[in-house]
Order: C-alpha cells, then sequence, then structure tokens
C-alpha cells in the first residue's frame, strides 16, 4: 500500500528546507528516509507545495514547469478521493457529535457503504438500474435492513421469552 498526499508547512516536523523562503520560481527539493520521499515545490514565488510520498523514490521532473513526478502523480488522483468525499457526503451516516471515535466510526461506516455498492455493482451491473441515482439510496436503505433485521427478530424472541405470564 503507498501514500501520495499534500502536507501543511507550518508544521513543526517538516524541515526549514522544505519552506519557500527565498527558493526560485518551479526550483524542487528532494528529501529522503527509508521508504518516505518528501518534495517541496514552488510554483510561484513565495509559495511551496509539500508531498510526502512512499510510491516514489526518485527527483525526476516533467513538464515546462519542472513539476516533480509525485506532484503530477498527486494532481492527477486526488480528484478521486474528492469524490469519495462526496459521495460519502451525499448519503451519509454522521451526526454532529465531539467525540472523535464515533466521528472516525460514522466516516468508516459511510466508506464501507461505498465500496459495498461498488462491489455489489461489479457483480450485478443492471441492478435497479431504471432508478437512477437513486441506486445507491435503495441500495443502502436495504442494506441497514438486511443488518438490523435479524437482531431484531432475536431480540422479538427474546422478550417473547421474558415477558411474564399473567
Amino acid at each position: 500500500m503507498t501514500y501520495v498526499g499534500t502536507l501543511r508547512s507550518n508544521k513543526p516536523h517538516v524541515p526549514e528546507m522544505m519552506k519557500a523562503n527565498c527558493r526560485r520560481e518551479h526550483s524542487s527539493l528532494f528529501g529522503y528516509h527509508d521508504q518516505l520521499t518528501i518534495t517541496s515545490y514552488v510554483p510561484k514565488q513565495g509559495k511551496a507545495i509539500l508531498v510526502l510520498s512512499t510510491l516514489h523514490h526518485d527527483s525526476s521532473v516533467s513538464g515546462p514547469d519542472k513539476k516533480p513526478d509525485d506532484i503530477l502523480h498527486y494532481n492527477k488522483t486526488k480528484s478521486e478521493v474528492d469524490h469519495m468525499d462526496h459521495l460519502a457526503t451525499v448519503h451519509t451516516s454522521r451526526r454532529k457529535i465531539n467525540r472523535w471515535p464515533m466521528c472516525l466510526f460514522f466516516n468508516m461506516l459511510d466508506v464501507g457503504g461505498i465500496a459495498a455498492f461498488i462491489v455489489w455493482l461489479g457483480n450485478d451491473p443492471d441492478w435497479k438500474l431504471s432508478e437512477g441515482t437513486w441506486r445507491r439510496h435503495i441500495f443502502l436503505t436495504d442494506l441497514g435492513y438486511a443488518m438490523v433485521t435479524p437482531h431484531v427478530k432475536e431480540r422479538a424472541t427474546i422478550a417473547t421469552l421474558q415477558a411474564p405470564i399473567s
């Protein structure tokens, strides 16, 4: 599994040499540590873009702007993450809560629902095709009922067994 993502330059663990202080436009700096590569690219004067990558391990640059390959890769693939975040917010299980483990759990439910829907459509691409954009909503509703129904039935039988005899 690999990681390619941006970093904020105001973090204390980012080396000072990676910041944009007095560097030329379209210049790049690379830092290496074990399997990590940190790249600092200056697209315009006074602004640095920092990318951390476990996929790229060289200092190759491309194009007239001399952009590093890890930044080009990030720009090419970041829209998929944005699209997944959008899908997760359209039909979400999130609630307003201050406890971070619950926020993480709700996010895991949302992403798991998206993944389950993709697998479901991979096995049956024509499933409820006439429903159009409501297919995912219908799938998530059916999935929720399928997950809850056995528990509800079990609770109902336990409640009838424990009910007092009058």
